[in-house]
C-alpha cells in the first residue's frame, strides 16, 4: 500500500513484502535509533523480532520522500497471535518467554513492538490504523519508570464497544 508519504509493507494484509532479510535490516535500523530498543541485546532479536518477520506479522512503514531517493524506514509494528498459555508466559517474560511456535498459536493478538524513532508517530500510526480497524489486541505500555509496565488494550475503529467487551471477557489473561 502506498500513501502520498509512505510505502507500507504488511505481508499479513497482502501488501507487498520484502525479503525477511530486508525487513529485518530495516527494523534493526529503527531499533538502533529508538529509545528503549537501542540497548536490546542481539540475542533477544531471535525471540522478539525474527518470528514476527518470518510469519509476516508486522507492518513496516517506509518514508518515500527520503533524500537518498530510496524509501527509508520510519515505523514498525509487530505482533504475535498467542494461546492463553503462551500469553501468560509472555506477560511474565516478554524477551524470552515465547517459543517460535507460540507466535501464531492462538487468537490473542499482542503488539510486541512499536517503534517510530523520528518523531512522526501521529502520521505513521495513521498510516497503519486502517489495516487494524477490525482488530482487538493487547500491548505492554512502557513509559520510563513512572509506573512500570502496564498491559493495555487496543480496539480497532470498526470494533463496537460491545464486541470489544465480549472479546476481553472471553480472553482474560491467565496467571503464569
Amino acid at each position: 500500500m502506498t500513501t502520498s508519504e509512505f510505502h507500507i509493507v504488511a505481508p499479513a494484509f497482502n501488501l507487498p513484502a520484502q525479503s525477511d532479510a530486508e525487513s529485518f535490516g530495516s527494523v534493526v535500523w529503527l531499533f538502533m535509533h529508538g529509545g528503549r530498543h537501542n540497548s536490546q541485546p542481539l540475542f533477544a532479536l531471535e525471540h522478539t523480532l525474527l518470528p514476527a518477520i518470518h510469519l509476516g506479522q508486522y507492518i513496516l512503514v517506509m518514508d518515500k520522500s527520503a533524500s537518498s531517493g530510496a524509501p527509508r524506514p520510519v515505523g514498525y509494528l509487530g505482533w504475535a497471535n498467542l494461546s492463553a498459555e503462551a500469553e501468560a508466559r509472555y506477560v511474565q517474560n516478554p524477551i524470552t518467554g515465547l517459543t517460535r511456535d507460540d507466535w501464531n498459536s492462538g487468537d490473542r493478538m499482542w503488539f510486541t513492538d512499536f517503534v517510530v524513532p523520528f518523531g512522526q508517530v501521529t502520521k505513521v500510526h495513521g498510516s497503519w490504523t486502517p489495516l487494524l480497524a477490525n482488530v482487538s489486541g493487547r500491548y505492554m505500555y512502557h513509559r520510563s519508570n513512572e509506573r512500570g509496565v502496564q498491559v493495555r488494550q487496543f480496539v480497532g475503529a470498526r470494533v463496537t464497544p460491545d464486541t470489544a467487551r465480549q472479546w476481553w471477557a472471553e480472553r482474560p489473561i491467565l496467571a503464569a
